[in-house]
């Protein structure tokens, strides 16, 4: 005769583990961290400020535009590559009051730039931020 023991711990019963919650949860953080990362923004732009004895820190504004111009001249608004030729156009689709936010590779060909700061002010685009690293954090 068996004993109460003997019978709940007997070889034919077999002990399963529900993996069912667990896959779910995994799944729901799955797809919160997935819906999260679509709005996080960052530029993957390769670009190496200039250093600048006189650089301060960065105060973020609402009516930023940020344009980069990497090493090979390359132009990018707001993370976006525009060809010289949109650029013009582009800028007649701002209102005066948006400051123009520079982040310029310090071997970027300086002709890039300049062409840029010209059109703006002949759209009367005036306010303009040029980034720089500060020489200590070098």
């Amino acid at each position: 005769m068996k004993n109460n023991w003997e019978s709940f711990y007997s070889d034919d019963d077999h002990y399963r583990v529900d993996l069912t919650p667990l896959i779910d949860t995994l799944l729901v953080l799955l797809i919160f961290f997935m819906l999260i990362s679509t709005f996080i923004t960052t530029t993957s732009l390769d670009i190496k400020l200039p250093e600048a004895k006189s650089a301060t820190e960065e105060q973020k504004e609402s009516e930023n535009v940020v344009i980069s111009v990497n090493e090979k001249g390359e132009i990018f608004i707001d993370g976006k590559l525009m060809e010289h030729f949109e650029i013009p156009a582009w800028l007649n689709t701002l209102s005066e009051s948006v400051t123009l936010e520079f982040k310029v590779d310090k071997n970027a060909p300086f002709r890039s730039f300049i062409q840029i700061i010209d059109c703006a002010k002949e759209r009367g685009l005036n306010s303009f931020k040029i980034q720089a690293l500060k020489e200590n954090d070098v």
